[in-house]
């Protein structure tokens, strides 16, 4: 875990996936107020939001827990954390079918996943933010501003959340330091315009990716640059007139060497090109968020 700053934690260590797939877990922080604790993201393995849990109550008392995406990543482990949620609208919505649908569904794939944490999911039930909005959201907690902002992307209900106090950004999935999400449930344009609005404010120092370590202003736009170059050559091939299944099995997307994948089955990445390509082959505003 890491201090950031006087007030803000971050965990972006944790490993999740299962024991035949693991991969890069999803970032998870909290922020300490005069007011009580903020948690922003759930560990998905439960033996790591006990641990997560067990940290925050050594600082205070959880009051808020905030998720930036509808993802089991980030979600999965709200059940553990028994306090208000906050959430996109379309994040709220969208966290069941993420979440396999049923509690007794999602206890099965705990089990299977972290047969070690079977125990700890007997009465797991799935726990839905609260708390939503549409556009913005404003928490005024002590001497906090939490400025929770809808911005489209790796999903359609993404947020940020930025912390003047702190200059902290919290970019969710929208951002993956040094690593490439799974796209399918990406919107490709929407997500360049989130991660120009991100870069335009101002008196920010950190942000906190929804996986990877923490970054600054330019390891951000190095990002929005390679996402860029992955539009780019999908418009391309689409102005060329190739078909979805042509550009499924022949286009390639270059990365660049600091870039690994979090994702690397060749099944996802087909997957990746063929949503790109649905998503720029529509006309923008007929895409529903």
């Amino acid at each position: 875990m890491k201090n950031l700053t006087a007030n803000v934690y971050v965990e972006t260590q944790w490993v999740s996936g299962s024991p035949t797939h693991p991969s890069a877990g999803s970032n998870s922080s909290f922020v300490v107020t005069s007011r009580g604790i903020v948690m922003i993201d759930a560990p998905s393995v439960p033996a790591n939001a006990i641990e997560w849990r067990h940290r925050i109550e050594e600082k205070g008392k959880l009051i808020y827990l905030i998720n930036t995406g509808c993802h089991s990543d980030h979600t999965a482990g709200n059940y553990f954390f028994p306090v208000p949620g906050i959430a996109h609208e379309g994040t709220s919505q969208a966290i069941p079918a993420n979440l396999l649908f049923t509690d007794e569904d999602q206890r099965r794939k705990l089990r299977k996943n972290y047969p070690l944490c079977a125990d700890l999911v007997n009465d797991y039930h799935i726990r839905l933010p609260s708390i939503t909005f549409s556009d913005r959201l404003s928490l005024h907690i002590g001497d906090h501003t939490f400025e929770l902002i809808h911005l489209p992307g790796h999903t359609p209900g993404e947020i940020g959340i930025y912390l003047p106090q702190e200059r902290v950004f919290f970019t969710g999935d929208n951002y993956a330091n040094r690593l490439q999400p799974k796209l399918s449930d990406c919107c490709p344009l929407e997500l360049l315009d989130s991660l120009r609005r991100m870069l335009a404010i101002d008196d920010v120092e950190y942000f906190v990716p929804g996986h990877g370590e923490v970054a600054n202003k330019q390891a951000v736009r190095e990002y929005m640059a390679v996402f860029q170059s992955f539009v780019d050559i999908i418009r391309e091939v689409i102005n060329k007139g190739m078909t979805r299944e042509e550009a499924i099995d022949q286009v390639h997307l270059p990365l660049p060497d600091s870039l690994v994948f979090l994702h690397p089955e060749p099944e996802q990445l087909k997957k990746d090109i063929g949503h790109l390509y649905d998503m720029l082959s529509k006309p923008r505003e007929r895409r529903v968020l």
